[in-house]
């Protein structure tokens, strides 16, 4: 007899997900690391999660294993308040440093100073931010912690989301780490890196 933590009707809805890998890849890993976590491949008879993936889902064990690490990265960057990339390739390039969030936040507020966000920037442009900040003693330098502000209440206009931090810019601006788009915080006390207080304010600029 077979002893699973998930029933029939649960798995063929995992399976539905977990075809989506392409065009969904984080929902299709979530959807693998629910199938082995419940123990569904023993419902289609086979005794080992591996040889499930290959023979009855068609993905290769390499594969299946780079869609379940994307799902905690983006797992990973939602709870920092950072908008996923929109590709498993810039995933993977997040992979050193998804789970050490100064890190993260280090290689996010890079991304953005360089233009770009997580989400827009492509695989290479975040794998040489990430070589970089894993690369310096401490990972960010004092320069760019007294640039960093952690976010408080400050809700982003844009993302509708509190980041972990706004980006201080050179002209003055200050730019969510999360979605890359510029506000006017209405506190100063973000350029030493202290929290706003409670409900301050913040609004988009063009």
């Amino acid at each position: 007899m077979v002893h699973t933590v998930i029933t029939v009707a649960q798995l063929a809805a995992l399976e539905a997900l977990a075809q989506h890998r392409h065009e969904r890849f984080a929902d299709a890993g979530s959807a693998l690391v629910a199938i082995r976590a419940g123990k569904g491949h023993e419902l289609r008879g086979y005794v080992h999660f591996t040889q499930y993936c290959e023979e009855f889902l068609g993905v290769s064990v390499r594969h299946a294993q780079r869609l379940m690490q994307a799902a905690g990265i983006v797992r990973a960057l939602a709870a920092a308040g950072i908008e996923p990339p929109r590709n498993e390739a810039v995933v993977r390039a997040l992979a050193p440093v998804a789970h050490d969030q100064t890190k993260l936040l280090a290689v996010c507020e890079e991304t953005v100073r360089r233009g770009a966000t997580p989400a827009t920037a492509t695989a290479a442009a975040i794998a040489q931010v990430v070589r970089e900040v894993t690369g310096r003693s401490g990972a960010i330098s004092a320069g760019n912690r007294n640039a960093l502000g952690t976010s408080g209440q400050a809700v982003c206009p844009a993302c509708k989301k509190v980041p972990v931090a706004y980006s201080h810019q050179p002209d003055g601006t200050w730019v969510c780490v999360g979605c890359g788009a510029r506000v006017a915080l209405l506190v100063n006390a973000a350029a030493t890196a202290s929290p706003p207080p409670e409900g301050a304010g913040s609004e988009s600029q063009a």
